[in-house]
């Protein structure tokens, strides 16, 4: 039987790092516009919405695609809102528009290279495993135990002088999330969180993991845009 998915792209209007990031362009469209590309190519999901407080941002979603139920209150669109908290508004804003949904999808702006595609396997990922909460993580480029702290302009190691000296490739492998995807189960979302006891990951390549952030993140996605296919394969695990 086909289960009901609703999508959330939550895509505020400030951003301090890159202004306006979600409406700024990437190879000529606007970054938002790659993230409600993939939901609508996804095959799993019933209905796509933006949540958002931002007039231009909710222009640019409907020209793509993307339903605009309604506006953000701006309490809720503040660098320290919480995404459950976003999400539990755009729930009680849909009411009973939402209340037939087997889970939900969030899907951040920011990730361009996360498609369609990426979006059902992780949703049939969630339904094979009785998931809680999946998630979409990759491999960590630098691993933890090599972390150092400083103090006083002196570093100490975050773990251990021990864990500095281990080989790379005696090390368990580290992942971290990438953002990209989040498929939950409305009960956890109507506890107040994102996060359920059951928590299963769903592995991206980096190069499909690009999380804008920063100015050097925009550069490196509109890289990896330009590049041929051979010179971003990646090693296994």
């Amino acid at each position: 039987m086909l289960k009901d998915y609703l999508a959330i792209i939550p895509a505020r209007s400030g951003s301090k790092r890159i202004l306006r990031k979600n409406t700024v362009l990437l190879a000529g469209k606007p970054l938002i516009a790659y993230t409600i590309d993939a939901a609508l190519q996804s095959l799993k999901l019933t209905r796509v919405i933006v949540s958002t407080d931002d007039l231009e941002i909710a222009e640019i979603s409907q020209k793509y695609g993307a339903e605009i139920p309604f506006l953000r209150p701006s309490e809720f669109a503040q660098d320290q809102s919480s995404m459950s908290a976003v999400v539990s508004h755009a729930l009680e804003s849909l009411a009973k528009e939402a209340a037939d949904m087997d889970g939900v999808v969030i899907l951040q702006p920011t990730a361009p290279f996360r498609t369609g595609k990426h979006i059902d396997e992780a949703i049939d990922l969630f339904e094979k495993s009785l998931a809680d909460t999946v998630t979409a993580v990759c491999l960590a480029e630098q691993h933890p135990f090599y972390a150092w702290t400083l103090s006083n302009g002196e570093l100490a190691p975050f773990f251990s002088l021990k864990h500095q000296t281990i080989s790379r490739n005696d090390l368990p492998s580290v992942f971290y999330e990438n953002g990209a995807i989040y498929v939950i189960n409305k009960a956890v979302l109507n506890s107040g969180t994102i996060y359920g006891e059951k928590i299963v990951a769903y592995p991206m390549k980096l190069s499909d993991s690009v999380d804008i952030d920063t100015p050097m993140d925009l550069l490196w996605a509109q890289f990896i845009m330009n590049s041929e296919p051979r010179y971003l394969e990646e090693p296994n695990g």
